[in-house]
C-alpha cells in the first residue's frame, strides 16, 4: 500500500500547505511580517562622490587629480608622485567596498574615479612631509615677525593679534561643511 500522505480537509476549510499552516496568503503575509522583522538601517547622510576605503594600516591617503576638463593632467601626477604619493591599487581594496570606479583598466588596475586618483603614502614619510611643511611656515611667521620688530618704531608699538575674528554676525551654516586637508 502506498503511504501517501493528503493534507486534512474540513467542510469549508480551504486546503492548508504542509509547511505554514494559514487559512489564507494574508494570515501568511502577516505572519512573515510577525516574524521576519525590518533590518535596521543606518541612517541616510548624503552620499559622498569621493568615498575611499580605509587606508591600508601604515599608509595615508588622499585624492590626486589625473585629469581637469577632459584633459590628462600628467604634470599633477608627476608632481605629487615626487612628493611620495603613490597610486593605490585597486586589488588592495577589499572587496566588501562598493564603488563605482572608472578607468581602472586603463590606469592599471588603480583606484580611479572621475578625476581623481587615490593614492597612499606611507605615514613615516607623510608625517616627515608634514613636520617639513610645519618647519616652513614656522620659519615664515618668524620672518614677519623680524621684519615687523625692525620697521616698529617707538612709541608707536604695531599690534600683534594671532586671533582671527568675525566682524559680522553669524550666518546658520547651510549645505555640508567642507574639510580642508590638513597637508
Amino acid at each position: 500500500m502506498n503511504d501517501v500522505r493528503k493534507p486534512r480537509v474540513q467542510d469549508n476549510e480551504p486546503p492548508r500547505s504542509e509547511s505554514r499552516e494559514h487559512a489564507s496568503r494574508v494570515d501568511e503575509l502577516a505572519d512573515e511580517r510577525a516574524t521576519h522583522r525590518p533590518e535596521r538601517f543606518a541612517p541616510w547622510v548624503r552620499p559622498s562622490s569621493l568615498a575611499a576605503p580605509d587606508p591600508r594600516p601604515g599608509f595615508v591617503q588622499r585624492w590626486i587629480r589625473v585629469s581637469m576638463k577632459g584633459e590628462e593632467d600628467p604634470r599633477n601626477v608627476n608632481m605629487r608622485t615626487r612628493e611620495g604619493w603613490s597610486p593605490r591599487p585597486i586589488s588592495s581594496v577589499p572587496d566588501d567596498f562598493f564603488f563605482m570606479a572608472s578607468k581602472t583598466h586603463e590606469k592599471g588596475g588603480h583606484f580611479v574615479v572621475d578625476d581623481l586618483m587615490l593614492c597612499e603614502m606611507p605615514r613615516e614619510t607623510y608625517e616627515q612631509r608634514a613636520a617639513y611643511y610645519r618647519n616652513m611656515a614656522d620659519r615664515q611667521m618668524n620672518s614677519v615677525e623680524e621684519d615687523l620688530d625692525r620697521v616698529q618704531v617707538e612709541g608707536a608699538p604695531i599690534h600683534r593679534s594671532r586671533k582671527s575674528t568675525v566682524s559680522y554676525p553669524t550666518r546658520p551654516i547651510v549645505g555640508r561643511s567642507v574639510e580642508a586637508a590638513d597637508d
